[in-house]
Parts: C-alpha cells; sequence; structure tokens
C-alpha cells in the first residue's frame, strides 16, 4: 500500500469514528433550572403510558424498573405493579392515581396536591412518569428496523414539580433476523438514567 493510500485510508477511518461519535448520546434532555438541588431517596413508577404498544407494557415496566435500581441512586424503588397491587383494593387511591395521571398526559399539568398524596401514600419522595414513545418493527428510510424510545419526567412528589425530563430512541436496521425490542429498550433505559441529575 503506498503512502497516499494510507492517508487515505486513515483519513476515511478517522471520518467514520467521528461520524459514530455524533451519533451517540441522549436525544434530548432538560434539567429544571428553578429547581434546587433534588435528591430523591425513594421513587416510585407510576403506569407507564403505553399508547398504542400495550403488548410491551410487562417488558417495558420491568425494564425501567431494573434500570432504575441498578442506578444505586434510590434505597428504594417502587414499581408500577407496586402501585396497581396497592389501589386494587382502594378506590380513593386508585382515583387519586389515575386523576393525577390523566392531568399529566393530557395537560401536562403536575397536580401537587394530588402528587403529595400519592407521595405520601406510597412513600415515595420522587414520582417517575414514562411514556413508550415507539416499540415496534416498522421501515425508516427504506430499511427494516426495530425502534425503541422512551420519554421520562422524574417529579418531586411533595411539591408537583417536574425537576428533570429526558427523551431517547434507539433505532437498529435488519435484513432478516429482527433485533430484539427489549435489548432495544434496555439500551434506552440505560442512556437516559445515566443523564438523570444526581
Amino acid at each position: 500500500m503506498t503512502g497516499t493510500a494510507k492517508k487515505v485510508r486513515l483519513f476515511f477511518l478517522v471520518m467514520a469514528i467521528a461520524v459514530l461519535s455524533a451519533c451517540g448520546g441522549i436525544h434530548y434532555t432538560w434539567e429544571n433550572p428553578d429547581v434546587g438541588e433534588f435528591h430523591p431517596d425513594t421513587i416510585i413508577i407510576l403506569p407507564l403510558d403505553m399508547g398504542p404498544n400495550t403488548e410491551a407494557t410487562a417488558p417495558a415496566e420491568d425494564i425501567i424498573t431494573e434500570t432504575l435500581e441498578d442506578t444505586g441512586r434510590f434505597s428504594a424503588v417502587r414499581s408500577a405493579d407496586e402501585m396497581r397491587a396497592r389501589f386494587a383494593g382502594d378506590r380513593d387511591t386508585e382515583r387519586i392515581v389515575t386523576t393525577y395521571i390523566e392531568k399529566f398526559k393530557t395537560l401536562s399539568y403536575s397536580d401537587p396536591a394530588l402528587s403529595a398524596r400519592i407521595g405520601s401514600v406510597y412513600e415515595s419522595e420522587a414520582l417517575f412518569f414514562v411514556t413508550v414513545d415507539f416499540w415496534e418493527y416498522t421501515v425508516q428510510d427504506d430499511e427494516k428496523v426495530g425502534k425503541v424510545g422512551f420519554s421520562v419526567s422524574l417529579v418531586d412528589a411533595a411539591t408537583g414539580i417536574i425537576t428533570w425530563r429526558a427523551s431517547h430512541t434507539e433505532v437498529d436496521d435488519y435484513l432478516i433476523i429482527k433485533p430484539d425490542l427489549d435489548d432495544l429498550a434496555e439500551d434506552v433505559a440505560e442512556t437516559i438514567m445515566d443523564e438523570m441529575p444526581e
């Protein structure tokens, strides 16, 4: 290989690494500038907003719960299953949780009175709201892909203030063998949790 050919090859290698590096990282993250330091010790995951992806409820909730636990930031991570089990026999708590979630989804409003009640009932300093934006096999730019995306909000239960938001999507193209959506979801969750304020 000539010296010129080596230089050309090195140039394209460096460019490829630069492009790949630029593709990494979370797609969106926002930290509330009006909130001081918020270091919750306990957190509860609200039932996920699955949209049309209801078949993915169990794996998505498990992945979010396990990834939050793996951060090591919380002494207690209460799952959406725990929340549902608690309000199964308690109509008042079920109404409070359902009303809070509906306001959050439809109005982007975190009701402070309801969030405080939820935090008190479930002994959690923070609420974690997750929307599953994508959980599908689809066609994108003429390529078959697996696609998983989450959007999350961290709420101070005592005040109802949204302290942090983030969203991320992973896309994996394929020809024949479909990528595992659970694996993509784990990558998405880990990318998001890595950006959670400490």
